[in-house]
């Protein structure tokens, strides 16, 4: 079980939309709308959150337990959409992630990891 966090933001108050739970610890939050902003900006893709915080499964990363990072996917999940959305990422300062979906040019190789559920980007926020 996690911590309860006293200082997390609800992204859904944000616009952000997600799969599942929806909180990040506060400051984090600011990162995600930079990125809605950067997608609805630049033509997509439309993206959405499929784990943030308190996560829903078992990670290896502890950052899913603290409200420190989250896992996004483009709601295609074609390789391009994947490519779209790492340069969104970069573009906006979010350049610490792990692609855990298919390679691409922006991506990178695409890896696998232990508790791994599916496509996506491991993206951390601090």
């Amino acid at each position: 079980s996690c911590p309860k966090l006293t200082d997390a933001v609800d992204l859904k108050t944000k616009g952000i939309a997600c799969k599942n739970n929806c909180q990040v610890l506060a400051g984090g939050d600011a990162k995600l709308v930079a990125l809605k902003a950067y997608t609805d900006k630049n033509g997509g893709p439309s993206w959405r959150l499929t784990e943030a915080y308190p996560p829903t499964s078992q990670h290896s990363s502890p950052c899913h337990y603290n409200g420190r990072c989250v896992d996004l996917n483009p709601l295609d999940k074609s390789a391009a959409n994947y490519d779209k959305m790492c340069v969104a990422l970069k573009a906006v300062g979010l350049v610490n992630f792990l692609n855990e979906s298919v390679t691409t040019q922006n991506c990178g190789v695409g890896k696998t990891t232990t508790f791994g559920t599916g496509a996506h980007l491991h993206v951390i926020l601090f």
